[in-house]
């Protein structure tokens, strides 16, 4: 049997190998298992590919950025309201919002029947009398021609007679019937003067009298004021109309324009006849920049920009509109992105490119921002193929898979 000292010997030495082959255990598991496995824990991170978009950098498309703004459309020529000047019930309508119409052109009549107005009849009636009064100043002025002709013709036999007159007596006599003759013309001439103006007054009254019927007939038919695109629409047929209501809107065919507001980055970056798209409805329709304003705006701080369509859109006026600018990079050095693209903390700048299926990190300095893009004055070349999408989670070095 052990002693007590045996004892707590075999013990102490049991101790001492246990902690040998703990520590051997530690340090063969180091050996093995630690740097190994953190190798391929960064193996794992770059063998997991991330899925980005990208944009190569180039000369063209890289130094022009495009600034959108959304604006209200207006009529840039000439625009009218059609206005009723009848109180009645509109019989037909001829026209549709977007119609292009002529000057003239009938747009609506109102009913014309004798039960709702006389307008109709009293321009029947006013055609027949001026017909009338018209036959009639024709038929005086034949009249008072042949009678004054007639008092010609015995005019000259009267002095025909007197000519041939050889006696006394019959001189006397042709002389008498001359001063006949003569006087008798006179009053044919006075007489015709009269009846000719009798009847150019009642032609004159009739014809009156036929303007002031056409006048109020014509108030029965709405036409447009003047040629262009109809571009609202505010009756429909059976409507009961009052004089002074608004029956539509026409805008003269031609340019549409619009005014928007840029801050001096912006307004810095553009001149006069600048070329802008125009979109509408997912149409896509030329413009220029017309004028803009060297003062800035006291209420906001922004510049007035005018633009004109040079297409004729003149339909589309009263409506919104995504409007479209290129803004141009005056360094030839510099490159606009997009601003997503960028990733700005608080000690670096920095952007992604793809370099050999993998991400790589660039330091750039960092100009102005243009809408959604930013410029980038150095630290990216012609030729890059920057990341745009999903470069914020992205380590350098990382493997990348491009959409």
């Amino acid at each position: 049997m052990k002693t007590p000292e045996e004892i707590r010997k075999h013990k102490k030495k049991q101790n001492i190998v246990a902690g040998i082959i703990l520590i051997a255990g530690t340090f063969l598991a180091y050996i093995f298992f630690g740097p190994k496995n953190q190798e391929n824990k960064v193996e794992s991170v770059q063998e997991v590919a991330s899925l980005v978009k990208v944009m190569t950098i180039s000369e063209d498309s890289s130094r022009i950025a495009k600034l959108e703004k959304t604006v209200s459309l207006s009529a840039g020529g000439s625009q009218a309201q059609i206005i009723s000047e009848f109180s009645g019930r509109i019989k037909t309508v001829n026209f549709q919002v977007g119609d292009k119409v002529s000057e003239g052109q009938v747009l609506a009549v109102f009913d014309q029947s004798e039960s709702q107005n006389s307008f109709k009849v009293s321009l029947e009636s006013a055609e027949k009398n001026y017909n009338l009064t018209q036959d009639n100043l024709s038929e005086t002025k034949d009249l008072v021609e042949k009678s004054i002709d007639l008092a010609s013709r015995a005019v000259k036999i009267a002095e025909i007679g007197e000519d041939q007159a050889s006696t006394d007596d019959e001189k006397k006599l042709a002389e008498q019937n001359l001063k006949i003759a003569k006087d008798q013309k006179k009053q044919a001439e006075v007489s015709a003067g009269i009846q000719v103006n009798g009847a150019k007054i009642q032609l004159e009254q009739s014809a009156q009298a036929l303007k002031q019927s056409k006048i109020a007939y014509e108030k029965t038919i709405i036409k447009a004021p003047i040629s262009g695109v109809i571009s609202s629409k505010k009756i429909r047929q059976e409507d009961f109309l009052s004089p002074g209501q608004v029956v539509a809107e026409v805008v003269g065919e031609g340019k549409v324009e619009a005014v928007m507001y840029l801050n001096q980055e912006e307004i810095d970056r553009i001149k006069l006849d600048d070329d802008v798209e125009i979109f509408i409805d997912g149409k896509n329709y030329s413009g220029k920049i017309d004028s803009y304003s060297k003062i800035a705006n006291e209420n906001n701080g922004r510049f007035e920009v005018k633009i004109v369509s040079t297409d004729n859109i003149s339909g589309n006026a009263n409506q919104t509109a995504q409007v479209v600018l290129n803004i141009y990079l005056a360094n030839q050095n510099s490159f606009f992105v997009p601003l997503d693209s960028v990733n700005i903390g608080q000690t670096k700048k920095e952007v992604f490119i793809v370099l050999d299926g993998k991400a790589k990190a660039k330091n750039v300095e960092l100009g102005k921002i243009i809408g959604t893009q930013i410029e980038i004055l150095s630290g990216l070349q012609n030729g890059d193929v920057l990341v745009v999408e999903n470069s914020r989670n992205l380590q350098d070095g990382q493997i990348v898979k491009i959409k």
